[in-house]
Protein backbone atom coordinates (compact mmCIF):
# COMPACT_ATOMS: atom_id res chain seq x y z
CA UNK A 1 0.00 0.00 0.00
CA UNK A 2 2.49 2.60 1.05
CA UNK A 3 4.11 1.58 -2.28
CA UNK A 4 1.10 2.52 -4.17
CA UNK A 5 0.12 5.68 -2.45
CA UNK A 6 3.49 6.88 -2.79
CA UNK A 7 3.35 8.19 -6.30
CA UNK A 8 2.95 11.71 -6.42
CA UNK A 9 1.33 11.59 -9.54
CA UNK A 10 -1.64 9.33 -8.95
CA UNK A 11 -4.20 8.97 -6.31
CA UNK A 12 -5.48 5.82 -5.75
CA UNK A 13 -8.65 4.65 -3.91
CA UNK A 14 -7.74 1.03 -2.32
CA UNK A 15 -10.38 -1.49 -1.25
CA UNK A 16 -9.22 -4.10 1.57
CA UNK A 17 -11.38 -6.91 1.41
CA UNK A 18 -12.32 -8.16 5.01
CA UNK A 19 -11.26 -11.85 5.86
CA UNK A 20 -13.65 -14.26 6.44
CA UNK A 21 -14.42 -16.91 8.91
CA UNK A 22 -12.67 -19.89 6.58
CA UNK A 23 -13.37 -22.91 8.60
CA UNK A 24 -15.88 -24.48 6.43
CA UNK A 25 -13.32 -24.45 3.59
CA UNK A 26 -11.52 -27.03 5.17
CA UNK A 27 -11.91 -29.87 7.47
CA UNK A 28 -10.46 -29.50 10.98
CA UNK A 29 -11.51 -31.09 14.38
CA UNK A 30 -13.77 -28.85 15.91
CA UNK A 31 -11.90 -27.34 18.44
CA UNK A 32 -9.43 -26.46 15.72
CA UNK A 33 -12.00 -24.73 13.75
CA UNK A 34 -12.65 -22.79 16.21
CA UNK A 35 -9.26 -21.23 16.65
CA UNK A 36 -8.63 -20.49 13.09
CA UNK A 37 -11.78 -18.50 12.70
CA UNK A 38 -11.14 -16.93 15.96
CA UNK A 39 -7.32 -15.98 14.66
CA UNK A 40 -8.88 -14.95 11.24
CA UNK A 41 -11.47 -12.36 13.53
CA UNK A 42 -8.49 -11.09 14.92
CA UNK A 43 -7.06 -10.54 11.26
CA UNK A 44 -9.66 -9.02 10.07
CA UNK A 45 -10.32 -6.13 13.17
CA UNK A 46 -6.56 -5.54 12.16
CA UNK A 47 -7.59 -5.16 8.45
CA UNK A 48 -10.56 -2.77 9.32
CA UNK A 49 -8.69 -0.69 11.71
CA UNK A 50 -5.78 -0.24 9.32
CA UNK A 51 -8.16 1.10 6.52
CA UNK A 52 -9.79 4.03 9.29
CA UNK A 53 -5.95 5.40 9.85
CA UNK A 54 -5.30 5.65 6.35
CA UNK A 55 -6.44 8.16 4.06
CA UNK A 56 -7.68 6.73 0.75
CA UNK A 57 -8.31 2.90 2.03
CA UNK A 58 -11.79 1.48 2.51
CA UNK A 59 -12.78 -1.89 4.57
CA UNK A 60 -15.13 -4.03 2.68
CA UNK A 61 -16.52 -6.93 5.17
CA UNK A 62 -16.93 -9.97 3.56
CA UNK A 63 -18.97 -13.04 4.56
CA UNK A 64 -18.89 -15.75 1.75
CA UNK A 65 -21.08 -17.93 3.49
CA UNK A 66 -24.27 -15.26 3.62
CA UNK A 67 -24.37 -15.28 0.07
CA UNK A 68 -23.51 -19.03 -1.22
CA UNK A 69 -23.28 -22.36 -0.02
CA UNK A 70 -20.72 -23.77 1.47
CA UNK A 71 -18.42 -25.39 -1.39
CA UNK A 72 -15.09 -26.87 -1.18
CA UNK A 73 -14.57 -26.86 -4.70
CA UNK A 74 -15.88 -23.45 -5.75
CA UNK A 75 -17.12 -23.10 -9.39
CA UNK A 76 -18.50 -19.62 -10.98
CA UNK A 77 -22.03 -19.36 -9.93
CA UNK A 78 -20.46 -19.12 -6.50
CA UNK A 79 -18.49 -16.12 -7.49
CA UNK A 80 -21.11 -14.28 -8.82
CA UNK A 81 -22.75 -14.60 -5.99
CA UNK A 82 -19.84 -13.03 -4.12
CA UNK A 83 -20.17 -10.29 -6.63
CA UNK A 84 -23.52 -8.32 -6.27
CA UNK A 85 -23.14 -7.86 -2.64
CA UNK A 86 -19.29 -6.53 -3.19
CA UNK A 87 -20.05 -4.64 -6.03
CA UNK A 88 -23.34 -3.05 -3.98
CA UNK A 89 -20.45 -1.50 -1.24
CA UNK A 90 -17.91 -1.02 -4.11
CA UNK A 91 -20.40 1.20 -6.09
CA UNK A 92 -20.91 3.93 -3.62
CA UNK A 93 -16.87 4.69 -3.72
CA UNK A 94 -16.47 4.24 -7.50
CA UNK A 95 -18.91 7.07 -7.75
CA UNK A 96 -17.21 9.05 -5.50
CA UNK A 97 -14.48 8.78 -7.47
CA UNK A 98 -16.47 9.13 -11.06
CA UNK A 99 -17.36 12.79 -9.90
CA UNK A 100 -13.92 13.84 -10.22
CA UNK A 101 -13.46 12.58 -13.56
CA UNK A 102 -12.27 13.37 -16.13
CA UNK A 103 -8.92 13.58 -14.49
CA UNK A 104 -7.03 17.11 -15.53
CA UNK A 105 -3.48 16.32 -16.86
CA UNK A 106 -1.71 19.23 -18.59
CA UNK A 107 -0.33 19.16 -21.78
CA UNK A 108 3.11 19.52 -20.62
CA UNK A 109 2.91 15.92 -18.07
CA UNK A 110 1.26 14.24 -20.94
CA UNK A 111 3.60 14.93 -23.50
CA UNK A 112 6.55 14.42 -21.17
CA UNK A 113 5.30 10.98 -20.22
CA UNK A 114 4.75 9.89 -23.85
CA UNK A 115 8.57 10.82 -23.94
CA UNK A 116 9.88 9.06 -21.09
CA UNK A 117 7.68 5.84 -23.24
CA UNK A 118 10.08 5.86 -26.42
CA UNK A 119 7.02 4.70 -28.03
CA UNK A 120 7.01 7.66 -30.39
CA UNK A 121 8.04 6.55 -34.13
CA UNK A 122 9.22 3.13 -33.34
CA UNK A 123 8.97 0.40 -36.13
CA UNK A 124 5.75 -2.04 -36.19
CA UNK A 125 5.19 -4.17 -33.01
CA UNK A 126 3.55 -7.69 -33.58
CA UNK A 127 2.47 -7.43 -29.61
CA UNK A 128 0.68 -4.55 -29.89
CA UNK A 129 -1.04 -5.50 -33.44
CA UNK A 130 -2.09 -9.04 -31.98
CA UNK A 131 -4.14 -6.72 -29.42
CA UNK A 132 -5.43 -4.35 -31.83
CA UNK A 133 -6.25 -7.12 -34.95
CA UNK A 134 -8.30 -9.13 -31.35
CA UNK A 135 -10.20 -5.72 -30.54
CA UNK A 136 -11.03 -5.22 -34.07
CA UNK A 137 -12.42 -8.80 -34.92
CA UNK A 138 -14.03 -8.67 -31.39
CA UNK A 139 -16.12 -5.27 -32.08
CA UNK A 140 -16.73 -6.57 -35.87
CA UNK A 141 -15.80 -3.01 -36.19
CA UNK A 142 -14.29 -1.37 -39.32
CA UNK A 143 -10.92 -0.40 -37.43
CA UNK A 144 -9.51 -0.52 -34.40
CA UNK A 145 -6.56 1.18 -33.95
CA UNK A 146 -3.40 2.13 -30.97
CA UNK A 147 -2.38 5.85 -30.98
CA UNK A 148 -0.35 7.96 -28.42
CA UNK A 149 -0.54 11.47 -27.74
CA UNK A 150 2.55 14.12 -28.64
CA UNK A 151 2.42 16.97 -28.21
CA UNK A 152 0.75 18.68 -31.75
CA UNK A 153 -0.03 14.93 -32.86
CA UNK A 154 -1.27 11.86 -32.76
CA UNK A 155 0.98 8.96 -33.84
CA UNK A 156 -0.37 4.82 -34.74
CA UNK A 157 1.92 2.60 -33.46
CA UNK A 158 -0.94 0.17 -34.99
CA UNK A 159 -3.37 -0.16 -37.25
CA UNK A 160 -6.04 -2.64 -38.28
CA UNK A 161 -8.30 -2.03 -41.16
CA UNK A 162 -6.71 0.78 -42.57
CA UNK A 163 -3.09 3.11 -42.73
CA UNK A 164 -2.79 5.70 -40.98
CA UNK A 165 0.55 7.79 -39.14
CA UNK A 166 -0.14 10.97 -38.23
CA UNK A 167 -3.18 12.97 -36.97
CA UNK A 168 -3.15 16.87 -35.90
CA UNK A 169 -4.12 16.39 -31.83
CA UNK A 170 -7.85 17.44 -31.53
CA UNK A 171 -9.29 16.16 -34.22
CA UNK A 172 -10.37 12.52 -33.21
CA UNK A 173 -12.70 11.27 -30.54
CA UNK A 174 -9.72 9.86 -28.83
CA UNK A 175 -8.95 13.54 -27.72
CA UNK A 176 -11.90 12.84 -25.47
CA UNK A 177 -10.82 9.46 -24.25
CA UNK A 178 -7.51 11.08 -22.88
CA UNK A 179 -9.01 13.41 -20.87
CA UNK A 180 -10.14 10.62 -18.53
CA UNK A 181 -8.88 7.04 -16.89
CA UNK A 182 -12.53 5.65 -18.15
CA UNK A 183 -13.83 4.75 -21.35
CA UNK A 184 -15.33 6.93 -23.99
CA UNK A 185 -17.79 5.66 -26.50
CA UNK A 186 -20.26 7.03 -28.52
CA UNK A 187 -22.81 4.62 -30.89
CA UNK A 188 -23.46 7.55 -33.65
CA UNK A 189 -20.71 10.45 -33.43
CA UNK A 190 -22.76 12.40 -35.86
CA UNK A 191 -25.48 12.92 -33.32
CA UNK A 192 -22.97 13.51 -30.62
CA UNK A 193 -22.44 17.68 -29.87
CA UNK A 194 -18.51 16.69 -28.54
CA UNK A 195 -17.85 15.40 -31.59
CA UNK A 196 -20.41 16.19 -34.52
CA UNK A 197 -18.22 19.33 -36.09
CA UNK A 198 -14.77 17.02 -36.24
CA UNK A 199 -13.84 16.83 -39.74
CA UNK A 200 -13.59 12.79 -39.83
CA UNK A 201 -17.27 12.84 -38.48
CA UNK A 202 -19.02 15.07 -40.79
CA UNK A 203 -17.09 13.10 -44.18
CA UNK A 204 -18.87 10.39 -42.38
CA UNK A 205 -15.94 8.05 -41.92
CA UNK A 206 -16.41 7.55 -38.14
CA UNK A 207 -19.64 7.30 -36.56
CA UNK A 208 -19.29 4.72 -33.77
CA UNK A 209 -16.50 4.67 -31.86
CA UNK A 210 -15.52 3.49 -28.43
CA UNK A 211 -11.88 4.07 -26.92
CA UNK A 212 -9.76 3.35 -23.58
CA UNK A 213 -7.52 5.07 -22.59
CA UNK A 214 -3.58 3.83 -22.02
CA UNK A 215 -1.92 5.12 -18.61
CA UNK A 216 1.59 4.58 -18.37
CA UNK A 217 2.65 3.40 -14.91
CA UNK A 218 2.34 6.41 -12.99
CA UNK A 219 -1.26 6.99 -14.59
CA UNK A 220 -0.71 9.60 -16.57
CA UNK A 221 -2.71 9.12 -19.96
CA UNK A 222 -0.53 8.74 -22.95
CA UNK A 223 -2.69 7.41 -25.94
CA UNK A 224 -6.09 5.36 -26.25
CA UNK A 225 -7.07 2.00 -27.79
CA UNK A 226 -10.04 2.57 -30.08
CA UNK A 227 -12.33 1.00 -32.55
CA UNK A 228 -14.50 2.64 -35.06
CA UNK A 229 -16.91 2.29 -37.45
CA UNK A 230 -18.62 4.27 -40.56
CA UNK A 231 -22.24 2.92 -39.28
CA UNK A 232 -23.57 3.83 -36.00
CA UNK A 233 -23.42 0.91 -33.59
CA UNK A 234 -24.42 -0.32 -30.47
CA UNK A 235 -21.66 -0.50 -27.84
CA UNK A 236 -22.48 -2.81 -24.73
CA UNK A 237 -21.17 -2.31 -21.15
CA UNK A 238 -19.41 -6.04 -21.82
CA UNK A 239 -17.91 -4.85 -25.00
CA UNK A 240 -16.39 -2.04 -22.65
CA UNK A 241 -15.32 -4.36 -20.11
CA UNK A 242 -13.41 -6.07 -22.93
CA UNK A 243 -12.10 -3.24 -24.67
CA UNK A 244 -10.68 -2.42 -20.73
CA UNK A 245 -8.88 -5.69 -20.59
CA UNK A 246 -7.13 -5.15 -23.93
CA UNK A 247 -5.57 -1.46 -23.10
CA UNK A 248 -4.37 -3.35 -19.71
CA UNK A 249 -2.47 -5.69 -22.03
CA UNK A 250 -1.05 -2.67 -23.72
CA UNK A 251 -0.25 -0.92 -20.27
CA UNK A 252 1.48 -3.97 -19.11
CA UNK A 253 3.47 -4.33 -22.04
CA UNK A 254 4.84 -0.70 -21.94
CA UNK A 255 5.48 -1.12 -18.04
CA UNK A 256 7.51 -4.00 -19.38
CA UNK A 257 9.52 -2.39 -21.82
Amino acid sequence: IDRLTVQKSVSPRILLLGLPAVSHMITLPRLARMAVDDRAKDLDDQLRLFATLRMNVNYLPFDPLATAASERHRGSATYRSWAGPLAARIAPIVAKLGNAHPRVVSDEIREAAVHALGILDTPPDERFDRIVAIARDRFHFEMAALSFMDNDRQWFKSVAGAKLDNFPRGTTPCEWTIRSVAPFAVPDASQDERLKDLPIVRSGEVRAYAGHPILDQFGVPVGALCVVDAQPREISSDDLVFLRQLAGLVESLLIAA
